[in-house]
């Protein structure tokens, strides 16, 4: 019996630990861009990286994402985003995956927009009196996804 509650408070444990989620988890499920806005440069012969300001834009393929989010300083990670070739099923899809609440959703035009906040990825700003960090735009058979928004075009 000690054995097992020992087990559980264990379980528990590790339950509780915080660990750094990326978008990254969820883009390698589509043939993704994957794009980091960081202060700090990444050297890998596997990625595009462009000078921006004060910082730089890494571009991937999804499939290193993962990889390449772990070479990153997260202090020095301002945002990240992804896009594919998708539907609108897709944006239902990535907030469930991400077990996000929706906060706003608008069209503007043939875009749709939807802003929308999970307990998965700690940074967030604070819209119409609410915390978001997801962005989600649909746009003729184009999504994007950033956190805490997205940082580009759409």
């Amino acid at each position: 019996m000690k054995k097992f509650i020992a087990l559980i408070i264990v379980c528990l444990a590790l339950f509780m630990v915080k660990t750094p989620y990326s978008l990254a988890d969820v883009s390698s499920a589509f043939c993704a861009t994957h794009t980091f806005y960081t202060t700090s440069k990444v050297f890998d012969s596997r990625i595009d990286v462009i000078q921006s300001g004060n910082g730089y834009l890494i571009s991937c393929n999804s499939k290193i994402a993962d990889e390449i989010y772990k070479k990153i300083d997260k202090d020095k990670l301002q945002g990240e985003s992804f896009c594919f070739q998708g539907e609108i099923i897709n944006v239902n899809e990535i907030l469930y995956n991400l077990n996000a609440v929706i906060i706003k959703k608008e069209q503007v035009e043939d875009i749709v927009i939807v802003y929308a906040y999970t307990f998965k990825l700690e940074n967030y700003l604070w819209i119409d009196s609410q915390k978001v960090n997801i962005q989600i735009a649909y746009n003729d058979g184009k999504v994007t996804v950033g956190t805490p928004l997205i940082l580009g075009s759409y």
